[in-house]
């Protein structure tokens, strides 16, 4: 089931950058949502765009993109091991103001389900039943 993480930029620093945000690492599984906000009086004018910083792996089915009252993107991944991605997020703190960069982080989950561990499973019930017939086979041999 998707769940939307929503990340409200609470107040913005200018003169270095930074963001106070409401998660600065959220964890995400595939299908989920992420939501962008500004809270009113944050001292951030607007976030211009939402950047994949170098490196990182791409996560999103739909790219982060303004949605008027703030900015969204989708997860498509679905990793098999946790992965980070890392990005920027770019704001101004005034109309017409310098561009500043903001880098926090997203995480996604790899989906366990029932279906991704059957063959660890049946793997183990193997190694159980081998372990068995083994003790009962030897155990006979001795006699």
């Amino acid at each position: 089931m998707s769940k939307t993480h929503k990340i409200k930029i609470k107040s913005g620093d200018a003169s270095t950058g930074e963001l106070k945000i409401s998660d600065k690492h959220i964890w995400t599984k595939k299908m989920d949502s992420v939501n962008w906000s500004i809270k009113e009086d944050a001292n951030v004018y607007e976030i211009t765009s939402i950047e994949k910083k170098s490196g990182s792996p791409e996560i999103f089915r739909v790219q982060p993109h303004n949605i008027g009252e703030g900015w969204e993107g989708k997860i498509e991944l679905k990793p098999n091991f946790i992965t980070t991605y890392e990005y920027s997020i770019l704001w101004r703190a005034k109309a017409g103001g310098d561009i500043l960069t903001y880098d926090p982080k997203i995480s996604v989950l790899p989906n366990i389900g029932i279906l991704a561990l059957l063959p660890k499973i049946v793997a183990v019930v193997a190694m159980i039943l081998v372990s068995i017939f083994s003790f009962h086979f030897f155990r006979k041999r001795k006699r």
